[in-house]
């Protein structure tokens, strides 16, 4: 069965990084793409955004309690601020 589902990805070129297969406590994983350093980059985006969220916490223009989100209002503040 898994066989045919890997030949059916293979032949369709489909947008898959990875295929897991996990049976009684044993897991397989499959690889579609060749490595690339630059998909992992998610990883590095974590610490950049962390960073930019303390220097707006030290400025006082964000606190814990609010959205990430509402980028506009934070930059509006820092604006306001130089």
């Amino acid at each position: 069965m898994i066989e045919t589902i890997l030949e059916e990805i293979r032949g369709l070129n489909l947008p898959l990084f990875w295929l897991t297969e996990s049976e009684h406590g044993k897991r397989t994983t499959w690889s579609f793409v060749p490595d690339n350093p630059c998909n992992d980059i998610y990883s590095v985006t974590k610490v950049f955004t962390v960073t930019a969220l303390g220097f707006l916490y030290d400025q006082g223009l964000w606190k814990p309690d609010d959205k990430i989100c509402d980028l506009r209002s934070v930059s509006e503040k820092a604006a306001g601020a130089l």
